[in-house]
């Protein structure tokens, strides 16, 4: 995840964080979720978006991204059933419910 750039959109800021923390080219095809989350003074929106690779194969950056990998709609439902408590990441977040 990350933050827009000056006169950035949504979708181009999309394929920039996942070029910058995996290294896949990605093409965005559309937005398939949001969720809010708020804690005290600090809030964040996240932008689930649906993409397609292009180039490139997934490999974490080491710094913002530990873990990554491709997945289908069933991994994505799988992620979002763990609920708004996790803020880290899928495979974080999984590691927490085992």
């Amino acid at each position: 995840g990350g933050l827009l750039e000056a006169g950035e959109t949504l979708d181009a800021a999309a394929a920039r964080e996942v070029r910058e923390e995996t290294g896949v080219e990605a093409r965005p095809l559309g937005i398939v979720a949001l969720r809010s989350r708020v804690d005290g003074l600090n809030n964040d929106t996240y932008v689930v978006w649906l993409l397609e690779p292009v180039s490139g194969e997934p490999i974490p950056d080491g710094r913002e991204v530990d873990d990554c990998r491709q997945g289908g709609r069933q991994h994505l439902k799988n992620c979002w059933e763990l609920g708004p408590q996790d803020t880290g990441g899928c495979q974080r977040a999984k590691d927490k419910r085992d």
